[in-house]
């Protein structure tokens, strides 16, 4: 099966689908690299008391994430990486939820949740 194939000379035939997928793979870890980066910035001009109001486990979470805004885009990865790439990811989704929920929560007066 032949292909297309991204280089740095530009676009060639290629005999396999190797390197599309290499390729798309190494955007993506950069791609969710960078989202972190932003991620936190975003939650830094929010102010150093946006911190102070996210749980124990939301804290744990921020922290992880800047390891995760570090990740390295050029390493070549099996079918145990790609898994290891979608569990953080899903990690990543599930965290930001609960860093949205404290901050949401935290801003709401006591008892504006209740329904009467």
């Amino acid at each position: 099966m032949r292909g297309v194939c991204l280089s740095s000379s530009g676009v060639r035939a290629c005999s396999s689908w190797r390197a599309p997928t290499a390729l798309l793979r190494s955007c993506c870890r950069r791609i969710l690299g960078g989202w972190c980066a932003g991620f936190l910035y975003a939650l830094g001009l929010a102010g150093e008391d946006s911190y102070g109001r996210l749980s124990s486990e939301a804290r744990e979470f921020v922290r992880d994430l800047t390891e995760i805004s570090r990740i390295d885009a050029g390493v070549e990865g099996d079918e145990q990486e790609e898994a290891a790439y979608t569990e953080v990811l899903e990690y990543v989704r599930v965290g930001v939820l609960m860093v949205y929920e404290d901050l949401r929560q935290s801003r709401q007066p006591p008892g504006a949740d209740r329904l009467h």
